[in-house]
């Protein structure tokens, strides 16, 4: 979560609009933030740990603030906890249960083929990390794609087209990310691991 002295930072103003270039990249989207899908049936939402994130005591402001962003207690189709609840119409067993996701495809990174978790950073714009499993790629240390997704997103809410991203992986790194128009530039700092001539 940010500090309060993060929260009353003012955007640096840019030298032009984005608005526009944002709202192309904006439209390629089709994820809805916070939507936390939970797998399993009664025993997912009956645990001690659905009840306190739904209504238990003990919650700080942090978690409060990020159970806020999952939809916690929304009772609707962002609510995780709430599909694990509510029984299908044509299943008899909860929205999650109906899923039609195995054990096995849970635990090689579900039927997509990759995750991008993020959040506001500390002494940069934001940080990430990038999984893959079901590609076999357990978690890419720092992945420049998965910053143009990045940048398009978080641009619009930090104000600015100018960000810095670190993505929290144990090797990790650090992206300048700049918009423009419709791509992302990226830079960063590169290290040779091969030199040679290609004949053709």
């Amino acid at each position: 979560m940010q500090s309060a002295a993060r929260a009353e930072e003012v955007p640096l103003p840019q030298p032009w609009a984005y608005a526009d270039a944002m709202k192309v990249a904006a439209a390629k989207g089709k994820l809805r933030p916070g939507v936390v899908l939970h797998v399993g049936d009664s025993i997912t939402y009956a645990s001690p740990y659905a009840a306190w994130a739904r209504a238990g005591e003990g919650r700080t402001e942090s978690d409060r603030a990020a159970l806020k962003w999952m939809h916690a207690g929304a009772n609707d189709d962002a609510d995780g906890w709430y599909l694990a609840t509510f029984d299908h119409p044509d299943g008899g067993r909860s929205h999650t249960a109906c899923g039609g996701i195995r054990s096995d495809e849970m635990l090689a990174g579900g039927t997509l083929m990759l995750l991008i978790a993020t959040a506001r950073g500390e002494d940069c714009d934001f940080v990430s990390r990038f999984f893959a499993p079901a590609k076999g790629v357990p978690e890419d240390p720092v992945t420049g794609s998965a910053h143009c997704t990045l940048a398009a997103w978080w641009a619009p809410r930090l104000g600015r087209v100018s960000l810095l991203g670190e993505q929290a992986s144990p090797r990790g790194g650090r992206v300048q990310m700049t918009l423009r128009d419709d791509r992302v530039g990226l830079a960063g700092q590169g290290v040779t691991v091969l030199h040679g001539e290609l004949t053709v």
